[in-house]
């Protein structure tokens, strides 16, 4: 009788971008090893992709592996590179059915729980206002999806939400601020961060008020 093989190990990559700093790397591993705590029976990695030059680690990751890849972009919203060149990158594994690529985290109403369980730290109150601070992106969708979040965030709360982005997109987080204080005067203006870590320039004014 012909031996049996087992089939290939289902893998999962936590694939995120940029040089990430330690308080970002340890967000991530620790995000990854709850994955594997819930799923023993898939491999869960992490890679860290130069978003300029994804090509040859994405080829090696490839090569890397036998079986069912599932790649998951570990982003709160995937913006052009992750989104297009992901897509056109990995398009001919793709098309072979072996390598799926997953929606990113957000939107989605567990980041939303996230979001407000900072949030409430500072003990929000019913005339408060709210801005979250989002990388920024020049694809579109990206945008959509972080103004959905916002949306979401203010429907569950039952208080203004708008968003405001460090860069690529409108209306940048300065501005965004600007604009709330203007249209709710008197309300005490809370920034929470969707980013994967509070980037030091934005704690450098006291009128703001980080939460996350």
């Amino acid at each position: 009788m012909p031996q049996q093989t087992s089939p290939p190990e289902m893998a999962i990559v936590a694939l995120t971008h940029g040089q990430p700093s330690a308080a970002n790397r340890a967000a991530v591993i620790q995000l990854v090893d709850a994955v594997s705590a819930g799923l023993p029976e898939v491999a869960a990695t992490i890679r860290f992709v130069d978003a300029q030059r994804p090509d040859s680690a994405l080829n090696e990751l490839i090569r890397s592996t036998s079986g069912p890849l599932v790649i998951v972009p570990f982003v709160l919203s995937a913006g052009f590179h992750l989104r297009a060149r992901l897509l056109t990158l990995l398009a001919d594994v793709v098309e072979t059915g072996r390598v799926v690529i997953a929606e990113p985290l957000a939107p989605d109403e567990r980041i939303v729980d996230a979001l407000i369980a900072r949030l409430r730290e500072v003990e929000l109150r019913p005339d408060d206002a709210v801005v979250i601070a989002a990388a920024g992106s020049s694809n579109t969708r990206a945008i959509k999806e972080c103004a959905e979040t916002a949306r979401l965030l203010g429907q569950r709360l039952g208080i203004p939400a708008t968003v405001g982005y460090v860069a690529a997109a409108s209306p940048r987080l300065g501005d965004a601020l600007e604009m709330v204080r203007a249209v709710h005067p008197g309300a005490r203006t809370v920034l929470g961060s969707y980013l994967w870590h509070l980037a030091a320039s934005m704690t450098r004014s006291n009128r703001l008020e980080p939460t996350w």
